[in-house]
Parts: C-alpha cells; sequence; structure tokens
C-alpha cells in the first residue's frame, strides 16, 4: 500500500522538478512569474499529501523515493512548515517531516 502512494505521489510530484529556462534579459519583469507559482502551489499539496502518507522521512529518503532534489522541494517545504500543514522534527542535520495540525 505503501508502495502504491509512493509511486502516486511521484507521479503528480514530477512537474514540482525545475525545468524552467532561466528568464530571459529581453522580458519586462514581472512576465512568466504565474507558471511557477502555479508548479509551487501544486508541488505543496502532492508534497503534503506524500507526508501524510509517509510520515518520518528525511528529505533524502523523499528526494530518493521521487525522484526530486532538495532544491526542487526547498521553498515548498519552507511554506508548508509556516502553514503548519507539515511540521519538521529535526535533531542536527537529520530533519523528519511529519503531517501538522492543519494537514488535511
Amino acid at each position: 500500500m505503501a508502495n502504491l502512494a509512493a509511486a502516486e505521489a511521484h507521479r503528480l510530484l514530477l512537474p514540482c522538478r525545475s525545468r524552467m529556462p532561466p528568464a530571459s534579459a529581453g522580458r519586462a519583469a514581472g512576465a512568466g512569474r504565474s507558471a511557477p507559482l502555479r508548479i509551487s502551489r501544486r508541488c505543496r499539496r502532492q508534497f503534503a499529501a506524500f507526508v501524510k502518507v509517509n510520515p518520518g522521512l528525511r528529505i533524502e529518503q523523499i528526494n530518493k523515493e521521487l525522484g526530486t532534489t532538495t532544491k526542487d522541494l526547498a521553498l515548498p517545504i519552507r511554506k508548508l512548515v509556516a502553514d503548519k500543514v507539515i511540521s519538521a522534527k529535526s535533531q542536527k542535520r537529520s530533519t523528519t517531516y511529519f503531517p501538522g495540525k492543519k494537514a488535511k
């Protein structure tokens, strides 16, 4: 069951990977911001669902399961912790993630 949930979360998290080309110098400030924000929102929702199914994993383990990088997930994790959707418990460098008080 957990492997099935991990596979589903992996399929859903693929859009979280940063594949956006760098902004060109010719574009106006703020142009093209909606796509990364949309991806970020989707990524946060999906990461929260993954943590709910697989509590207590470290970021390295989550990245291995989902095929993402820490860089891809750093901002969504910070926002989820700030919103108390997930909680982070850390001892030195081994932070583990659990569903938070506002987890749906």
